[in-house]
């Protein structure tokens, strides 16, 4: 019996532990935006930064679109764009660029949510195709930072999916280091054609 009480307390003070980590959450997202704030965009805030994305960044940027006027369904409408990068293990600092570019030059919020969200589906593709190429968390980030600005100079989908393809085939040869230095050299090139 006397380790079933043991348990009982080890469990009991995991889930007090957990109440304070939210309530924690909870205050600093509160704390952060402006008494005024909707109830829905502090939750939404609080959300974002409890699933892992970085409390300041979160708060910044919530806060640079409540000045710029964005609307409530707006905010939450960005604060999604973020969770569902984030839930597809994407870096939010472009999708987050990509907002303050559009704020600084008075786009609309509609678009600049629309821009957002084109980034992260950008992102997402590069991604599942860098994912082809290495397994490895930071040569992955690396290529996939490469491709996304490959396409976002205007390199076409299916034109990316090709060179991924020969790079596979060609990668058959070669060892991880060379594999990965084709691969980086391959896509700063085509960024740089894409760009004519």
């Amino acid at each position: 019996m006397t380790w079933q009480k043991e348990m009982k307390r080890k469990c009991i003070i995991t889930i007090l532990i957990l109440f304070s980590v939210s309530f924690a959450y909870a205050d600093e997202a509160s704390e952060a935006l402006s008494d005024k704030t909707p109830e829905e965009v502090t939750k939404s805030t609080r959300n974002l930064i409890q699933s892992g994305l970085n409390q300041q960044d979160t708060i910044e940027v919530t806060r640079a679109m409540l000045q710029n006027q964005f609307n409530v369904q707006q905010i939450l409408d960005a604060h999604t764009v973020l969770m569902q990068a984030h839930q597809q293990e994407i870096t939010p600092e472009p999708i987050i660029s990509k907002a303050y570019e559009g704020m600084s030059k008075h786009v609309a919020a509609d678009n600049i949510v629309r821009a957002m969200n084109k980034v992260r589906s950008r992102y997402a593709f590069a991604h599942q195709q860098a994912q082809k190429l290495t397994p490895r968390r930071g040569h992955l980030n690396e290529i996939q930072q490469t491709m996304a600005a490959s396409l976002s100079a205007g390199l076409e989908s299916f034109g990316l999916e090709t060179i991924v393809k020969e790079l596979q085939a060609r990668f058959q040869e070669l060892n991880t280091n060379q594999q990965i230095a084709l691969a980086m050299e391959t896509f700063k090139a085509t960024r740089d054609i894409a760009r004519l």
